[in-house]
């Protein structure tokens, strides 16, 4: 567990203890710092990501590839939270599995406090395709 010291006592980091748990679900990220700032600036997203991980494999399976990571809009100032997943294989009804995903916790959050898109690339998983 990350912590930070303050004084004598440690002062766990809400934004970094909720990472870990994560990175051993197998989330991924391109850049973590860039989440943790997005995390730490949105706060209420934070106790969402364990759910909606555990959503996603429990909807597509543990096969599932998932990457986290802070988009920003190259036009205007607008950034938040992608989980890409990835998959061995795509049915027709994967965006129909998504957007299942995505209603399931899009209530949770507040308006003005964050946001979170589930989606895909239509990438196959990584272990599936050689890379």
């Amino acid at each position: 567990m990350i912590s930070k010291q303050r004084g004598r006592k440690k002062v766990e980091s809400p934004t970094k203890s909720y990472l870990a748990p994560l990175v051993q679900m197998g989330v991924t990220s391109g850049d973590w710092n860039a989440v943790r700032r997005y995390t730490k600036a949105h706060p209420s997203v934070i106790p969402l990501l364990p759910d909606v991980c555990q959503r996603i494999r429990g909807e597509f399976g543990s096969e599932t590839e998932l990457a986290l990571d802070e988009y920003r809009d190259p036009e205007i100032d607008d950034r938040y939270l992608t989980l890409c997943l990835r998959l061995p294989n795509y049915e027709l009804d994967t965006m129909d599995r998504i957007e299942r995903v995505n209603r399931s916790f899009e209530n949770r959050i507040k308006p003005n406090t964050g946001y979170l898109l589930v989606t895909t690339d239509f990438r196959q998983a990584k272990s599936h395709n050689g890379v």
